[in-house]
């Protein structure tokens, strides 16, 4: 046996944070097809194999996101709590009904059934049946509310949570049934967002199948107070009003940094915001604009009259800081563009996007500075304040032309003074607070006025 003389016990220590989500779409929906508030989807296909209809509102979302190029890697899927409508799509002779249905506290999915008998039955007793056999399983009504609307041809089955925002339920293996959802749901968006960011909160745009005024408003506060940014779209004709009124008009009023909104005429069914926001996720922070993009499977946005919006409309959506979708060009093969690309507030969107990012990698650094001291310490003093000016020099780099970020100017300036000028009390609580910098942002040209002279 050789005689060993040293001994290498060599760590890792690669500890480090987890930074914000950036390019990591969030699309909140109202549904019920799974338990959990927030499902990650890399496809459409992975969607429909979790047995979400085509027609879902998500779906179509799913759909418009990845049908940009390139592609975000995925989509992230939110739930809020809503009231679940089922209508009998056909009641013929002997033709069945069936609904299978969990929910917390239900030890396995149940199945409910019922097979129609003609003339005797019609959709209120298919209706009937199934609430009778949802009571008598004790398990499943002690989740599910069930709610007969309307006689006989007309009848539907709504199902709520017997307990809102404690209880949940989903909705599978229909059969004879089709299903719908209340366009006003019982929570608040903030609530909704809450419970979201509660599961998950690596993400970073935030878009909505809710269209209200209430709920927009309501989310566009709450997104206000997060590091998040929050796009919607509406199709109120009052966004290109001479005297612009509505939900966009409001957003401006409240001088949101975090939110903006577009103008379009489909904005509730198939919400464009989202092949917008997906358009630009691949792309790094601060070396792009949010104005003049070329979105897929996005129309022009069209006013009242089925035409596009006018020079004059156009301009009173950008009174209020809106944004809509136009060609570029007389001819349907020239591309659809977005066109403003400014928050509710009239800050440039890029702006709000870099400077979050710029926080989150600022912090991220030095908290990665703060944990691997192993065997030393960052001291007050000198010595540890250029400890400190190393980190932010490298991050600010970053984010020169010389990075990869492109959002300011390579002449920032990093100001710290002598350790004879630091303050006793930082010195007591060991907070560092004698750390600032100066840099000017890089912005983008968005319009091109050029001025020749022709001569013979």
């Amino acid at each position: 046996m050789s005689v060993q003389l040293a001994i290498a016990n060599i760590a890792l220590d690669t500890a480090s944070v987890s930074r914000q989500g950036f390019g990591t779409i969030l699309f909140i929906g109202k549904h019920n097809y799974f338990s959990e508030r927030v499902r990650e989807y890399t496809s459409t296909q992975s969607m429909i194999d979790d047995g979400i209809p085509t027609t879902a509102g998500i779906y179509t979302a799913a759909q418009g996101a990845f049908a940009q190029t390139p592609r975000p890697t995925s989509l992230k899927i939110g739930r809020q709590e809503t009231t679940s409508i089922l209508t009998p799509i056909s009641v013929v002779d002997n033709a069945e009904f069936k609904i299978t249905l969990s929910g917390n506290g239900v030890t396995s999915p149940v199945e409910f059934a019922y097979t129609a008998t003609v003339p005797t039955d019609d959709a209120e007793a298919v209706v009937d049946a199934l609430i009778l056999a949802i009571a008598g399983d004790a398990q499943v009504s002690a989740v599910v509310t069930t709610t007969k609307v309307g006689t006989g041809t007309e009848a539907v089955l709504e199902l709520s949570q017997t307990v809102s925002g404690t209880d949940w339920f989903t909705v599978s293996s229909l059969i004879g049934l089709s299903e719908s959802f209340k366009s006003v749901s019982t929570e608040t968006a903030a609530y909704t967002l809450g419970a979201i960011v509660a599961e998950d909160d690596a993400f970073y745009y935030i878009t909505a199948e809710d269209k209200s005024n209430t709920f927009v408003l309501g989310l566009a506060a709450d997104a206000e107070a997060r590091l998040k940014y929050y796009r919607t779209s509406v199709s109120e004709v009052g966004s290109y009003a001479a005297t612009p009124t509505g939900t966009m008009a409001d957003l401006q009023e409240a001088n949101y940094f975090r939110s903006s909104c577009f103008y379009h005429h489909d904005a509730e069914t198939k919400f464009p915001e989202v092949n917008a926001l997906a358009e630009i996720a691949f792309a790094v922070t601060g070396t792009v604009t949010y104005a003049n993009r070329v979105v897929a499977g996005v129309s022009p946005s069209l006013n009242a009259d089925g035409k596009p919006l006018t020079t004059t409309q156009q301009a009173n959506i950008k009174k209020v800081n809106g944004d809509f979708f136009a060609r570029v060009g007389n001819f349907s093969t020239d591309p659809v563009i977005t066109v403003v690309g400014k928050s509710a507030s009239g800050e440039w969107i890029d702006n709000i996007v870099g400077r979050d990012n710029l926080q989150v990698d600022i912090e991220a650094d030095f908290t990665n500075l703060m944990i691997r001291q192993k065997a030393s310490k960052v001291a007050f003093n000198n010595k540890g304040a250029n400890q400190l000016r190393s980190v932010l020099q490298t991050v600010l780099t970053l984010y020169t032309a010389d990075g990869i970020h492109n959002f300011i100017e390579d002449d920032f300036e990093i100001i710290i003074p002598d350790q004879s000028a630091f303050n006793p009390a930082d010195k007591t609580t060991r907070t560092f607070k004698q750390i600032t910098f100066k840099a000017t942002l890089t912005n983008a040209i968005h319009m091109v006025e050029i001025t020749g002279t022709l001569s013979l």
